[in-house]
Order: C-alpha cells, then sequence, then structure tokens
C-alpha cells in the first residue's frame, strides 16, 4: 500500500513542571515533526500538575484510577468516534488515563501503536533499579517484591496500584497494541527476555518517516 498523510491521535500523561521531563520533550517532538511533514496531529493528555487544583474527592481518587479509568477510556471513545484517525501513538498513561486508552482504542477499532520510554512494561516504577543496584526482581513475575520494597515513593501503599496496573494490563498492553517502539536495543533485549515476544524482531524507529517514526496505513495490516 502506498504511503499517504495520516491522522495521528497522541496519547500523553505529561509530568509534573517541577520535574523536567524528557519524555514530555520526545512526545513534542514527536507531534511537531510528523505535523511539519504533512501529517494531521492532534493530541489527548492529561497533565499531572492538574492534580494540585483537583477537589480533595478527585485527589483520592487519583491511585484508585491508575490500573483503570473508566471516564478517560469513555471520553477518548468519544475522540474516536468524531475524529477516526489512522492511528493512535500513546506515551505516558500514568498516574491520569491509565491502560483504558488501549481498550477505547480496541473497541474503536483503532490501531495503537506505543513509545516505551521506560521498563514500565515489566517494573512498577519503570527503572529496574533499587537500593543503589539494578533490579530485575518482578520481571517476568507478580511485582510483589515491589510492593514489599515500596519501591515508590519508599511507600507500600503508593506502590500498589503500580503494580496492580502492570499485573492487571499486561496481557492488554502485549495483545492490543500493533507495534511499540523501543528507546535502545538494550531496552529491547530486557523486554524479550521478559516475555513481550513482539519485541524479537527489531522494529523501525522512525515513525512516519519523518524523524521520529516510519509508519504507513498499511503497517498495520
Amino acid at each position: 500500500m502506498s504511503a499517504r498523510r495520516l491522522r495521528v491521535l497522541v496519547v500523553h500523561n505529561r509530568y509534573r513542571s517541577e520535574q523536567p521531563s524528557g519524555e514530555n520533550h520526545v512526545v513534542d517532538q514527536e507531534i511537531s515533526l510528523p505535523a511539519d511533514a504533512g501529517h494531521q496531529v492532534s493530541v489527548f493528555e492529561r497533565r499531572s500538575d492538574d492534580i494540585a487544583s483537583m477537589s480533595l474527592l478527585d485527589r483520592v481518587a487519583v491511585p484508585l484510577r491508575v490500573p483503570w479509568n473508566p471516564v478517560v477510556r469513555a471520553e477518548l471513545a468519544a475522540r474516536l468516534h468524531a475524529e477516526r484517525p489512522d492511528v493512535v501513538h500513546v506515551h505516558n498513561t500514568f498516574p491520569l488515563l491509565s491502560p483504558s486508552v488501549i481498550a477505547a482504542c480496541t473497541d474503536a477499532g483503532v490501531p495503537a501503536v506505543a513509545t516505551l520510554h521506560n521498563y514500565t512494561m515489566v517494573c512498577p516504577t519503570g527503572t529496574l533499579y533499587r537500593d543503589g543496584h539494578v533490579c530485575t526482581d518482578c520481571t517476568g513475575r507478580l511485582p510483589l517484591s515491589a510492593v514489599r520494597h515500596g519501591c515508590y515513593r519508599g511507600s507500600r501503599l503508593a506502590t500498589i496500584p503500580m503494580a496492580l496496573s502492570m499485573s492487571a494490563n499486561r496481557r492488554r498492553w502485549w495483545s492490543d497494541v500493533a507495534r511499540f517502539f523501543c528507546i535502545s536495543e538494550a531496552q529491547r533485549q530486557i523486554l524479550v527476555q521478559a516475555g513481550m515476544e513482539q519485541l524479537s524482531r527489531p522494529v523501525d524507529q522512525d515513525l512516519l518517516g519523518c524523524g521520529v517514526g516510519g509508519l504507513t496505513v498499511g503497517s498495520f495490516d
């Protein structure tokens, strides 16, 4: 199938402004560069900065919705119905989006691709690092070790939603995402060893053929 201009919907939860994020910068590039190349790019996002201005009830609900956010799923479903993008490009979904965005794409029949900026597929905190050394205790198994050690912010309670999200949604991520993009070959190899068989061969990193991807409509057939 010949390449054509695509309608791309970028999905991302922006990190807090007080914590400068290279991931936010990459996402901004992956919005601007395809647009400059003639693709139609729109954004569905949440901002962690907004948590501070939420009501007390909504702030309490944030960790409860980390594994699954039905409100976001419904809102994204409405956007997909209205815009009918050719592809959804998912980045960070923590803490305000959740993996429910993948379900919305599946329900709408819109292929989703995801850039893996870290190791959250196999490590609740995404770092593979604990107590000053590399840690792979949770790769390929239930992330009980992360909860036991309170890997997120030194808190067992705060780690539970992330561990639950990783366990409950692993199959959905691995089976319903059309293509993953890794940030390095080392990352790809670690994820393959953890069971992500869809990464067993290198993938084209040049999304949309404009410096950040190489997908055409036929890429998902």
